[in-house]
């Protein structure tokens, strides 16, 4: 989306008090955002009913990251088209993955992802996205497996509290050609979607439709199959990831992972950057790293201390709430037991295939 001019920025920025400041900022915000979506057919001048305002945040930077990755303004328009979207939005709503209470939103044609933010969650990210938009911009980011924020707003209506949303490049394919999808943290505790009494030896024993987790995985005995140059290129780029996101001060991030249907040559072009060939299948599997905007603060300092406290037995690894460095080091430990190499032809020292968790 466009932004304000400089000179509105100038006259904002004359003004005395911030609240004044803050008002014409959301002024022109509202004109323009309604010049993007236009009257709805059939349900009249919605703008002259219900006043609306909507803050955006870094204009300049996600436009170029929108840039970068192939969204420009009538792409993103398509993709927000109010009348593709009507038919959508009630399957699609909702949080079908974790505990969270945000609300999830895929677009009709699920390129984007969008998500409402605690303001605690806001706050993170504006004040990590400098460190974010550069490591993005940088050849060690240019092919990051993390889910690109793609903009950040604040929505104000005039019945109701404001509300922080984010929207996200969706980091996998649509779900009728996904076998299985996996939520994986590292941790073990409580992290199974299937009761234990449940029997599995192949993925094709999971159910369709829920999201599994670690000790689903471990008991399907699934690993994927790679070339060396591809699991040193995926080790490669995870480990530079969750370093950055364990200086930021990050945790309970997840890589999201999909085994699909799909061959190498159907993969949408906006996905290959993070799909990798399963040898042993034949088919494409999806990699993102999803839900990295929760700061490791005092509060999760004092819950990873009781959840050790309670558990003395487990290792401190097993819980999901854990300081940065070792979740970070747990993080990068466990993608390594996902793949193993597929080709037997290859020299002794790439043999030695990872062990399943």
């Amino acid at each position: 989306m466009s932004h304000c001019s400089k000179s509105a920025v100038a006259q904002i920025a004359s003004k005395g008090r911030m609240g004044q400041a803050k008002m014409t900022l959301w002024e022109l915000r509202r004109v323009h955002l309604w010049q993007v979506l236009g009257p709805i057919e059939g349900y009249g001048d919605l703008y002259g009913v219900y006043k609306a305002g909507v803050m955006e945040y870094y204009p300049d930077y996600f436009e170029g990251i929108r840039r970068k990755v192939g969204l420009d303004c009538e792409v993103m328009k398509e993709c927000f088209s109010p009348l593709q979207n009507l038919a959508t939005i009630e399957a699609n709503a909702g949080n079908k993955g974790g505990r969270s209470t945000a609300f999830l939103y895929f677009t009709y044609n699920r390129r984007l992802l969008v998500k409402t933010l605690k303001h605690s969650e806001l706050h993170y990210l504006k004040k990590t996205f400098t460190d974010m938009h550069k490591y993005y911009t940088s050849q060690e980011g240019e092919k990051s497996l993390i889910a690109r924020p793609l903009g950040m707003y604040t929505l104000y209506f005039t019945w109701c509290r404001a509300i922080h949303v984010a929207i996200f490049e969706n980091v996998m394919p649509p779900s009728s050609t996904l076998s299985a999808i996996f939520d994986l943290k590292g941790s073990t505790v409580n992290r199974n979607t299937l009761p234990p009494s449940t029997s599995i030896s192949t993925l094709a024993d999971l159910p369709a439709g829920p999201i599994y987790k670690e000790l689903d995985l471990k008991r399907s005995g699934k690993l994927i199959g790679v070339s060396p140059a591809t699991l040193e290129w995926v080790l490669e780029q995870v480990k530079r990831d969750s370093v950055l996101l364990r200086n930021m001060r990050s945790m309970d991030y997840s890589l999201l992972l999909g085994f699909s249907t799909l061959e190498m040559d159907q993969v949408p072009k906006h996905l290959e950057g993070r799909t990798v060939l399963d040898q042993f299948t034949n088919k494409a599997c999806f990699l993102g790293i999803i839900d990295y905007a929760q700061k490791y603060t005092l509060r999760k300092r004092l819950e990873s201390l009781a959840k050790r406290t309670s558990t003395p037995r487990l290792s401190p690894e097993a819980h999901s709430c854990v300081d940065p460095d070792l979740y970070q080091s747990r993080f990068e430990a466990f993608v390594k037991t996902l793949f193993s190499l597929a080709n037997p032809e290859d020299p002794p020292e790439l043999q030695e295939a990872p062990q399943a968790i």
